[in-house]
């Protein structure tokens, strides 16, 4: 909080279960945390990153990815990145024919016919709250959903990013905790957790890149 941003280049450890055989149980990690921003100021921040990663590999790797067979441009980064909800995301499945409801993570395959329209990287905005960890905020308008986002390669590549706005009250992370089953109190692990929340807390979040997948 006292640096407002800062960043991590490392290996990370999941907690959580996922569908898609591109989520490892370990895997290295730039994960990065900002303090007074929402998902909209998360979501531009990670914009900018990829943009300017996509210009710099256009103007000093030509050499080598021509070396590699293939080739580098800067047509598909124009920003802002083009988004879709959850919602609107699940309804496009059910129409192609997945067998998939709301409240499930996608899968390679989903993510794959998400992107069919795209030549740009796209945002899949508002994951609901049974797939993503407790200090992720409610969205408000539809608490059904997290204020979460991820951001999605097109052509099948998949998942890049993941963004979300985490939770200030202590009140609203102990409601969450309990829904994830991890009532306060009986899990030790966590107290420092809500010891961060106790006396207030900034509005803060985040977002974790693997290497490999950039």
């Amino acid at each position: 909080m006292s640096f407002e941003k800062c960043y991590n280049l490392g290996p990370s450890f999941r907690a959580e279960e996922g569908k898609s055989k591109r989520h490892l149980i370990e895997y290295w990690h730039i994960k990065g945390e900002m303090a007074w921003v929402d998902r909209e100021d998360i979501m531009a921040e990670v914009e900018k990153l990829v943009h300017d990663l996509v210009v710099y590999a256009r103007e000093n790797l030509t050499e080598l990815a021509e070396q590699m067979g293939t080739h580098i441009t800067t047509d598909n980064v124009t920003l802002p990145f083009p988004r879709i909800t959850y919602p609107e995301a699940i309804e496009q499945l059910q129409a192609g024919g997945f067998d998939i409801t709301f409240g499930e993570s996608l899968s390679d395959k989903e993510e794959a016919y998400l992107g069919r329209d795209y030549d740009s990287p796209f945002w899949v905005v508002g994951n609901p709250h049974s797939i993503e960890p407790f200090p992720y905020c409610i969205d408000r308008t539809d608490e059904r959903l997290t204020m979460t986002a991820d951001l999605l390669a097109p052509k099948g590549f998949g998942e890049l990013c993941g963004v979300a706005e985490k939770i200030t009250s202590i009140d609203e992370l102990d409601g969450r905790m309990v829904m994830k089953n991890r009532t306060p109190g009986e899990h030790p692990k966590y107290d420092w957790v809500r010891e961060m929340r106790e006396v207030g807390f900034a509005p803060h979040g985040g977002f974790g890149m693997g290497f490999e997948r950039v």
